[in-house]
């Protein structure tokens, strides 16, 4: 069924060297899905007993949350954070009742590779995460990396095509929230964690996989073979 399936879309600091605008107002297939820069996706299924189990995402815009990142087109430095938009953030976190919650951002919060940490979200999507048993999901970086901090699972999936940035910025990242990633040519760098291809990467994905009682993040390379399979993660505590 992958000719039916449709794709979220959020903007990354590339899409602002040209025209946003134009990818929001783009109606040539029901497959791609992109109605505002911030926006929730919501979904449900049928539990084995008989309940009904629940995920929220959060799609961001990264750019509008921290635009003084080095690699921000020009004219969105120094212009300071977009308070209005961390307020939403927040109220959609605060609001969820799902069993399962994830925000999604291009800019990552810890990344080991050629880009690093994005400070903006270190100090402030970090705590929100943290309060309301969130986890994240970003890109820019050109690595796989999967790490962890007082409950709360952050996965850089940033290589598409193109594996991998080298370690530039790894040293930025606090060394007990690292659990895995993968870096230089084809991944051939000093990645961190168990990996179950032992050969040459090109590129790869991550998959989520949704149950009654747990999430499950995998990575895959671009041939589709598993590479990296953390425990799987329980729903929040207390959803609220």
């Amino acid at each position: 069924h992958l000719e039916n399936l449709p794709f979220h879309v959020i903007a990354g600091n590339h899409d602002y060297f040209g025209k946003v605008q134009a990818q929001l107002d783009y109606k040539g297939s029901h497959r791609w899905q992109f109605p505002s820069l911030f926006y929730v996706v919501k979904h449900s299924w049928r539990r084995a007993d008989g309940g009904t189990a629940t995920v929220d995402i959060i799609f961001t815009d990264s750019q509008m949350l921290a635009p003084d990142s080095k690699l921000s087109p020009k004219r969105f430095r120094h212009t300071g954070i977009d308070v209005e938009k961390w307020a939403w953030v927040e109220q959609q976190m605060q609001s969820s009742n799902a069993d399962f919650l994830i925000v999604a951002g291009h800019y990552p919060i810890y990344a080991s590779g050629g880009e690093g940490p994005v400070k903006e979200m270190v100090q402030k999507m970090l705590p929100l995460l943290k309060a309301h048993g969130a986890h994240y999901i970003s890109g820019h970086d050109h690595i796989l990396g999967h790490y962890e901090e007082e409950g709360v699972h952050m996965f850089v999936t940033g290589i598409g095509r193109m594996c991998c940035y080298p370690p530039k910025y790894a040293h930025l990242v606090p060394k007990q929230a690292v659990k895995f990633y993968l870096v230089g040519d084809k991944a051939k760098g000093p990645g961190v964690g168990t990996r179950l291809v032992s050969s040459d990467i090109e590129g790869g994905f991550l998959a989520i996989e949704l149950f009654d009682e747990f999430i499950r993040f995998s990575f895959y390379t671009e041939t589709g073979a598993l590479l990296y399979q953390p425990t799987a993660i329980p729903k929040r505590v207390q959803a609220h």
